[in-house]
């Protein structure tokens, strides 16, 4: 029985807690980190209610460790405590109004704003020289967000001295500031992403000190296509206290798989349950 389903899984996620907070823990440890959020429906019953219907990922750069939260609301308030103590901390993300100020040192995402470049040159709706224009800010776009791509490559590679990396950024900047310049024929769309572009300029740019760090998200976008595909078959939580077992399964069993793709999921489960913090 689903009631008999519940008992079973809620059983399990009291076995991989002490995980579960060891996850945690590295993941304050580690401070570079991805974020991201989507929707997730999460109803209540009786005197419970829901926290919240989204879902939250924080996974690390340079491991597979993840925590993902089911239930949650999408205020500033989850973020800090997904983020665990700022000060040193790194955070990639979108431009998500939640993560303005979240960390010591903030990485834009370059993958979004070229998406919707692109969604805006491609537009079957523009016409003229509407669409002229859009199809020159995402050509401008994606010559800048290229030219960052082989720069990164090279800071990771250690060949530049702090002199050739000073230079090759403010060159990079000017070719960024390029676009944040509006035309007579700009649509609506294609003026605000110049501005919001304008207002977070810097954060663009942050991984010219610390080249650890990518230009996208995309990692923790792909953290959360899991969850996507299982909100479609199951639309989400029955309960909140179901939304917090679902937290712990999923972050543990997640991390495990991710960190070790070659070895038995049973043996590997068995390990994580078992764990006591040693």
């Amino acid at each position: 029985s689903q009631g008999e389903i519940a008992k079973i899984l809620e059983g399990e996620s009291r076995l991989l807690t002490p995980y579960y907070n060891h996850l945690l823990e590295t993941l304050d440890s580690e401070k570079m980190a991805h974020y991201d959020e989507t929707t997730w429906k999460t109803h209540h019953r009786g005197q419970e209610i829901s926290e919240g219907n989204y879902a939250w990922t924080k996974i690390g750069v340079k491991s597979e460790n993840q925590i993902i939260w089911f239930g949650r609301s999408r205020g500033k308030g989850v973020a800090e405590e997904l983020r665990g103590p700022k000060e040193g901390s790194i955070g990639i993300s979108d431009n998500y109004g939640s993560y303005h100020n979240l960390f010591d040192h903030h990485q834009l995402c370059w993958a979004h704003p070229h998406r919707k470049f692109r969604d805006l040159a491609q537009s079957g709706t523009l016409k003229g020289k509407t669409k002229k224009a859009c199809e020159k800010a995402f050509k401008d776009f994606a010559n800048v967000y290229k030219k960052s791509q082989k720069a990164h490559k090279k800071l990771k590679s250690g060949i530049w001295n702090e002199s050739q990396k000073l230079k090759e950024k403010q060159k990079l900047e000017a070719s960024f500031a390029k676009l944040f310049q509006p035309t007579d024929h700009d649509p609506e769309k294609l003026t605000a992403i110049r501005k919001s572009l304008k207002e977070k300029k810097s954060r663009y740019f942050t991984f010219f000190d610390f080249p650890d760090i990518p230009l996208d998200n995309n990692k923790a976008e792909r953290s959360l296509r899991k969850v996507v595909l299982k909100r479609k078959k199951s639309f989400g939580c029955q309960s909140q206290k179901g939304a917090n077992v679902l937290s712990i399964l999923y972050s543990v069993v997640f991390s495990m798989m991710a960190n070790n793709p070659n070895e038995n999921f049973f043996i590997l489960y068995e390990k994580m349950a078992d764990f006591e913090g040693q």
